[in-house]
């Protein structure tokens, strides 16, 4: 996928990092039972988004709902990768391992200059018109890990085990996260993407 919010084609060729060369793009795979093994599934997931994309200098005019980005919840200028893969082994057990890396550029105060990156700011008060690049401003690197067991008891009723790791570099702005979680759920999904952010 690709969106393109706003561009010059003279500012694309130069190079130059302007500012209103505003994309993202989000590419992708799935292997369905890898290398012939039943019930083994890989999905992979690239997506980046220059600073400023979503983003006006009007609130109204932003991707959001509700103070919420619509497009992707990290916003704007950043970079992700995300790899997952889904095990069913026994008919009523599935196991999943989901690694997430990002790279997000974010402003080192709300009401200093804007990096890009919180798409409910107005760019008018931007870092610069040109040099612009992803991840500009305080680059944060994160990296998830998450293992997720769940067992079906009977019919949409599951009993879930889960390991997650979320780790912040620098980890001075956001503390480390390590958690085990054991429970049950009936007639519910287990994933919640929006944990990963």
């Amino acid at each position: 996928q690709f969106v393109l919010d706003e561009f010059m084609l003279k500012e694309i060729k130069a190079q130059n990092g302007w500012w209103a060369n505003t994309y993202s793009i989000q590419t992708g795979a799935k292997y369905m039972n890898v290398l012939g093994i039943k019930n083994l599934d890989f999905q992979t997931e690239y997506n980046v988004v220059r600073p400023y994309t979503y983003s006006h200098f009007r609130s109204g005019g932003n991707w959001t709902n509700f103070g919420q980005p619509i497009a992707h919840p990290l916003g704007a200028n950043f970079r992700e990768l995300i790899a997952k893969i889904a095990y069913q082994p026994l008919n009523r057990l599935n196991i999943e391992l989901t690694y997430l890396k990002f790279m997000k550029g974010e402003d080192f105060s709300i009401s200093g200059i804007n990096y890009g990156g919180n798409i409910s700011r107005d760019y008018s008060n931007r870092v610069g018109d040109y040099g612009n690049i992803t991840g500009q401003g305080l680059a944060i690197n994160t990296q998830i890990i998450d293992l997720n067991l769940a067992y079906m008891l009977w019919h949409n009723f599951f009993i879930d085990a889960r390991v997650y790791f979320k780790l912040y570099e620098p980890n001075n702005r956001y503390p480390n996260t390590q958690w085990i979680n054991l429970g049950i759920r009936w007639n519910a999904d287990s994933e919640n993407r929006l944990m990963y952010y």
